[in-house]
């Protein structure tokens, strides 16, 4: 017998072809297809009203986000670090900060502007008498406690000579 070369051709032995025969009612009969997975796209799709809330809310929520579990930073038995405190002022130093306030609130154009109109007698409105009460207020405040007298009524008293023959009435 002689020797037969192989050959790549496939022969008897390969694959049926399937025939189109146009009848597509023979395909669909077979029965429903069954799909696996959720639809391509259904993790960014608008969640519909469901029956449940729990559903709605679930819909809503991201689900690429972690855990909301909350995590301990700190050790239980680790001590906490001691607050700085801040360094105290010094008294120069506060009591140049305090003569800065006052001088700023003796310049202060507003309120200048109120005493002038007081002065003319002027009537102010509340929001100005209010204003104006407050800010001599604070400035009183801050000359006691530099120590800064305002003597005007003293030397008004001061030059009245009570020994004098002729006595106010």
């Amino acid at each position: 017998m002689t020797r037969m070369k192989k050959t790549r051709a496939p022969g008897k032995l390969g694959t049926a072809k399937k025939v189109d025969t146009g009848n597509t009612q023979l395909s669909t009969s077979k029965g429903k297809k069954h799909k696996l997975g959720n639809k391509s796209g259904s993790r960014h799709a608008v969640a519909t009203a469901g029956n449940n809330a729990k559903q709605a809310n679930a819909q809503n929520k991201d689900k690429r986000l972690g855990s909301t579990k909350p995590v301990t930073l700190v050790k239980p038995g680790a001590k906490a670090a001691p607050k700085a405190k801040p360094a105290p002022a010094t008294p120069k130093q506060d009591m140049a900060a305090k003569a800065a306030l006052l001088e700023s609130l003796e310049n202060d154009i507003r309120l200048n502007d109120l005493l002038d109109r007081l002065d003319e007698d002027q009537e102010l409105g509340a929001e100005e008498l209010a204003y104006v009460e407050e800010m001599t207020g604070k400035i009183e405040k801050l000359m006691a406690e530099l120590g800064i007298t305002d003597d005007e009524d003293d030397d008004y008293t001061d030059d009245i000579d009570w020994d004098d023959e002729e006595k106010p009435a």
